[in-house]
């Protein structure tokens, strides 16, 4: 599932700095003036520099790269990945998937509020509700990961308990 994860993760960064790209030097180019946030109702309200648009993909790929290591060179993985389910501890094994899950919805975040600020910017005029409710959606879906992982981690917490105070 962590490698499934990982793809998917990889791909919908590879489709932010496809569309980042396709905007900045594609026949379609974005206007010298382009939308930079927008509200909640997905009405533009802060307008920058086409160059402003590069900046989110950036941080994309660090936010990538740096969970990615960390996923990669910490104690969590050298365990994660045993054929043997019982030489991973379990609090690892959740810390992992918890890593794992939150970077793929981070990176679909991401694409979504470029997809925002590009529909903006092509259509100003125009609310972009679609990629706008597509950005909450993927934030409520970070915090329910979270939840569900810390969910996770207090069970096991009192599983652990439960069978300490058996012996």
């Amino acid at each position: 599932m962590r490698r499934i994860l990982d793809a998917l993760s990889l791909a919908t960064l590879v489709v932010l700095l496809f569309i980042t790209g396709a905007a900045l030097v594609g026949p379609d180019k974005l206007p010298d003036k382009i939308v930079t946030h927008i509200d909640t109702l997905g009405q533009p309200d802060t307008w920058a520099t086409r160059s402003s648009f590069e900046i989110l993909p950036m941080i994309a790929a660090v936010v990538f790269l740096a969970l990615t290591f960390f996923a990669i060179y910490s104690s969590l993985a050298k365990n994660a990945d045993q054929p043997d389910s019982d030489s991973t501890p379990p609090l690892e094994a959740i810390i992992l998937k918890l890593i794992v899950w939150v970077k793929l919805e981070l990176m679909a975040i991401f694409t979504c509020m470029q997809l925002t600020a590009l529909q903006a910017a092509r259509h100003p005029d125009q609310p972009s509700s679609l990629w706008s409710a597509g950005t909450w959606f993927m934030i409520s879906a970070v915090f329910i990961t979270i939840a569900v992982g810390i969910w996770a981690m207090i069970r096991l917490g009192n599983s652990e308990q439960q069978r300490r105070t058996a012996h």
